[in-house]
């Protein structure tokens, strides 16, 4: 008596996560993580260059809190320009103010 062995069943499609919900679930955790980063930004260290021709610590943090928007704009937006002219965005103060950036602008893009 010879038995072979069945390829397992699929599980239902209706079981499956789809696309968006993985994607999603991976972007929650990118942004809790990238809060977690920004929350441990000193603001005593703001002024501080990795190299003459760098940002400094304060813009490259100030950068990342900024990343979100590019979110809302491609949810947003029919068409992005890149040589219109775009609003300066101010330099948070101090690192309470570096993650009120960044919430708020992934409130904005949850919204979009």
């Amino acid at each position: 008596m010879s038995t072979t062995a069945q390829p397992a069943t699929p599980p239902a499609a209706a079981a499956r996560p789809s696309i968006a919900a993985i994607a999603l679930g991976d972007l929650a955790h990118e942004l809790a993580t990238t809060r977690r980063v920004l929350e441990r930004v000193p603001t005593e260290h703001f002024d501080w260059r990795p190299h003459a021709k760098s940002f400094t610590l304060g813009q490259l943090a100030a950068h990342v809190a900024q990343i979100p928007v590019w979110g809302t704009i491609t949810l947003t937006t029919p068409e992005l320009d890149f040589a219109a002219p775009m609003e300066p965005t101010p330099l948070p103060g101090d690192t309470a103010s570096l993650v009120a950036t960044f919430d708020a602008n992934v409130a904005r893009m949850h919204e979009a």
